[in-house]
């Protein structure tokens, strides 16, 4: 143990296992030193102080964590047409969370943040004049819970996951298709051109997404006397499949 002699402060200063210790000790009173500086060396040779320096070098960036998990576990869905909007819902929660140390981060953060969102969406859709829907924040919390498990587990860190018990908003099915009445009267009573009948028919025929139709090739479409089928290779969720067509 040792005294700065500018300052007047004490600083501690020892050998264990043939590695040297040096830290301040903030205090200018020799005697208050002196039980400082054994703290310090019952937490060395305990092994608390080299695990609460590891803890220490362990302590990742919210955002680094978040680049980390895209590019482990989503980079084969980069051609896919749902990575941006991965992509776009990592962005939103970086925006807000960036900067915090993932260890410290807990269910008041989320709490904040799911506020601050909502009220984001609320002022959004009143402008817009949309119905309000809090699916994006649900979408959001889910990538959230992810990120945290997936590095708790791959990165073996202790690590709690704050949006666990965490409440989500309730959501509608969408389960609205057109009454026989309404495909009456796109069908019979006109007003509508004819490749938008199209369009809706093979929509109402398959359950084919409208970009699914829009980009549909010759080569996509094999035709038989029964029928055929539609083989869909871009789709939204990166994976063919196959369509039966009916004679209609």
């Amino acid at each position: 143990m040792y005294k700065n002699k500018i300052s007047g402060i004490w600083y501690a200063d020892f050998m264990f296992e043939g590695t040297r210790y040096v830290k301040t000790l903030n205090v200018t009173s020799k005697s208050a030193a002196k039980e400082l500086e054994d703290k310090f060396k019952t937490e060395v040779r305990s092994g608390k102080y080299a695990k609460v320096q590891q803890q220490k070098k362990q302590r990742i960036l919210f955002s680094a964590a978040m680049q980390d998990y895209l590019e482990k576990t989503e980079t084969s869905h980069k051609t896919k047409r749902s990575f941006k909007t991965i992509e776009g819902r990592g962005n939103h929660l970086c925006a807000y969370f960036g900067a915090m140390v993932l260890q410290k981060m807990g269910p008041d953060d989320v709490s904040a943040y799911k506020a601050k969102r909502e009220a984001e969406i609320k002022k959004r859709c009143e402008k817009l004049k949309h119905a309000l829907s809090f699916s994006s924040i649900n979408r959001e919390m889910a990538l959230l819970r992810r990120l945290f498990n997936w590095y708790r587990i791959q990165k073996r860190v202790k690590l709690d996951n704050p949006v666990t018990g965490m409440g989500f908003y309730k959501e509608v099915a969408r389960t609205r298709v057109l009454t026989e009445e309404e495909q009456k009267r796109l069908f019979t009573d006109g007003g509508s051109p004819q490749h938008v009948k199209d369009v809706v028919t093979i929509a109402l025929l398959t359950g084919m997404r409208l970009s699914e139709i829009l980009n549909l090739q010759k080569s996509d479409v094999l035709l038989g006397d029964i029928g055929g089928t539609v083989t869909l290779g871009d789709t939204k969720n990166g994976e063919s499949r196959q369509i039966p067509l009916t004679n209609d």
